[in-house]
Formats: C-alpha cells, structure tokens, sequence
C-alpha cells in the first residue's frame, strides 16, 4: 500500500524567482516529509485506537485471536502492518508506503473483509499539507 503525494503546480511555483518562490523551494521537500510524519503518527493512532468508525470484530474472531494469544485489537497479530512503513522525499513528490501486500484491502474493504481505513481521505491529506507548507514557509520568510 502505497500514498503518493503530488502537488499538481508546484514546479511553475517553485521555478519563480521571487522571495516567497525561493521560501516555498527550500520550505517543501521538508513540509512534504512533515506532512508524511504526520499522516504516519495518524496511521499509527489508529491501530491504536481501532480506528474511528472500524467495525468490531467478530465473537469468533476474537474466541480465536484470544486462544492464539493475540490482541483483541483488529488488524493486530504480528504488527507487520503497523510498523512496516518507509517516508520517501523527493523534490515536489513524497511517498509513505507499507512493507505489507495485503493494506489495500483494509483500506477499502472486500466482500468478507469490512472496511478499516488506516489512511486519511485526500481531503484530510490535503489539509494536513497546506498547514505544513504555511508553516515552513512562514518560518522561511
């Protein structure tokens, strides 16, 4: 499972010879790693905290978690999912991806597998990068 962040724009901006150009060029490459950070620690929050809206599991499920000497947390067992993340910067583009094949189907959901998105809507993604850019870029000027 992969999250992409591309800003389509950016590089016109970035290739403007003004002082809030040169600001936004040295302030990105460590907003887009920040905005990264941050969507980490909410994919981490919601392991934590069963994720908000996430369907509880099954009296089956946790009969059989519980006699394995699991967690009774969904999407617990070895912890793979949770911890198996890399941050990648580079120039206008950041990826956060999951060692693990199978966070796709968390995410969305299939057929015999509810619903439990670790990863914040594109919305919430995009929010989170305009505080970090307004931040760097503030503190740059």
């Amino acid at each position: 499972m992969t999250i992409k962040l591309v800003v389509k724009g950016i590089s016109a901006a970035l290739k403007r010879n003004d002082v809030r150009s040169k600001a936004l060029r040295a302030a990105w490459p460590r907003a887009i790693h920040r905005t990264l950070t941050d969507v980490f620690e909410r994919v981490q929050a919601a392991f934590e905290s069963s994720g908000p809206g996430w369907k509880p599991l099954a009296a089956r499920t946790l009969a059989w978690k519980r006699k394995h000497g699991y967690s009774s947390k969904p999407l617990i067992r070895r912890g793979a999912f949770r911890q198996g993340w890399d941050i990648a910067v580079s120039g206008t583009k950041g990826r956060l991806k999951s060692h693990v094949n199978y966070g796709a189907y968390h995410q969305a959901g299939t057929r015999h597998l509810p619903k439990r998105p670790v990863v914040p809507k594109d919305a919430t993604l995009r929010q989170i990068l305009r505080f970090h850019v307004r931040a760097f870029v503030q503190g740059a000027l």
